[in-house]
């Protein structure tokens, strides 16, 4: 039976999950030897092929750069306002008005 939040807890010891998903739990759980703190090999993966995927489809490329898109508008619409001065700073030290 799958608790109540979907994914079984990655602390619990493999002898307590469920029979007949050792070593499937075994082999999401991998993670590269020099880095026990990295991404799941499972995971990266995953995100190879996806990415794959991507360049090779225009139209899935194109559906996934919409949704970046409107992410992107709605975390700047609700983005705290900035400051009047902040755009300056990032201009390369150029002056409004200035002829260069």
């Amino acid at each position: 039976m799958w608790p109540r939040s979907g994914r079984w807890p990655t602390n619990w010891p493999p002898t307590s999950r469920p029979a007949g998903l050792r070593a499937l739990a075994a082999f999401v759980a991998l993670r590269p030897a020099a880095d026990p703190a990295a991404v799941p090999l499972l995971a990266v993966a995953v995100r190879f092929h996806f990415r794959r995927a991507v360049e090779d489809d225009p139209r899935l490329f194109q559906g996934l750069a919409f949704v970046q898109l409107g992410a992107s508008v709605r975390r700047k619409r609700t983005a705290p306002p900035r400051s009047r001065n902040s755009c300056r700073a990032t201009w390369s030290g150029s002056k409004r008005g200035s002829a260069s």
